[in-house]
């Protein structure tokens, strides 16, 4: 093909701009693949493009299912089909845009090929335990479930079991009596308090910068939160800043590859 033609798509353009989406918008390609293609975050882990012409995206998604890793390969389309390629820059970001709005996810006036350090935070985020005295309320809110089922189980019934003694001793007041009674009346209201921070940690924290929804690191932090409460929040701010201090140091060689 004439390299004069609008429809000429060069291939080191083509691969710079592959290996930039790859490498700086991971999140954003795994949320244009659920919008656009209709599928589940369990199928679009780990997503790669591996080609783009001017009617389409070819991406690949892998994932591990027990001992096996499995591959997929899907064609997400551009439509209507691009008349240059110096179009892409526009459908990308329209694209990208499209998919953030359906995720709820915070859509700054950047675009794929000029990237912000903040956009690649959600593929690049870390699950951190507990620093510290951040173990306190961790441990405190897990011995407290485990105390409720533990009453509800009856392990607390006979008098005379050790356990029982060991209560009569740690709870001064009204006993084993007293305990089950401010285990049981305690329940929903510590429930519905740590339900609210994960609901909370989620929408700020997670889908604010991109992590995948349904993944092994989205999990792991709804459940930390569910466990601490409030100190998560902090912990993820301190690791979202760190990837953030990365980004920018590496923003201007992005900015450039992507030209």
């Amino acid at each position: 093909m004439d390299s004069s033609s609008p429809t000429f798509i060069p291939p080191a353009a083509k691969e710079r701009t592959i290996s930039h989406m790859n490498k700086d918008h991971a999140a954003d390609l795994q949320h244009i693949l659920q919008h656009y293609n209709k599928l589940p975050a369990s199928a679009c882990q780990n997503v790669q493009m591996v080609d783009m012409d001017l009617s389409s995206l070819t991406l690949t998604t892998s994932a591990l299912g027990g001992a096996k890793e499995s591959l997929a390969t899907y064609t997400v389309k551009i439509d209507p089909p691009m008349a240059a390629w110096n179009d892409r820059r526009a459908r990308l970001i329209e694209m990208t845009m499209a998919a953030r709005s359906v995720f709820g996810i915070a859509t700054p006036e950047t675009s794929p090929d000029h990237s912000s350090p903040d956009q690649s935070i959600g593929s690049r985020m870390t699950y951190h335990l507990p620093r510290g005295a951040e173990w306190i309320s961790a441990v405190g809110v897990t011995v407290y479930f485990l105390s409720f089922f533990l009453v509800r189980a009856g392990f607390f019934s006979s008098p005379e079991s050790v356990q029982s003694k060991a209560v009569e001793t740690l709870f001064p007041v009204d006993g084993v009596r007293g305990f089950c009674w401010f285990v049981n009346k305690m329940f929903w209201p510590v429930l519905i308090i740590h339900l609210t921070e994960s609901f909370l940690v989620e929408r700020t924290r997670l889908a604010r910068e991109g992590v995948p929804k349904g993944s092994k690191v989205w999990f792991m932090w709804l459940a930390s939160t569910f466990l601490e409460g409030y100190p998560a929040f902090g912990r993820f701010n301190w690791v979202a800043e760190g990837l953030r201090k990365e980004g920018e140091e590496r923003a201007s060689g992005a900015a450039a590859a992507a030209k």
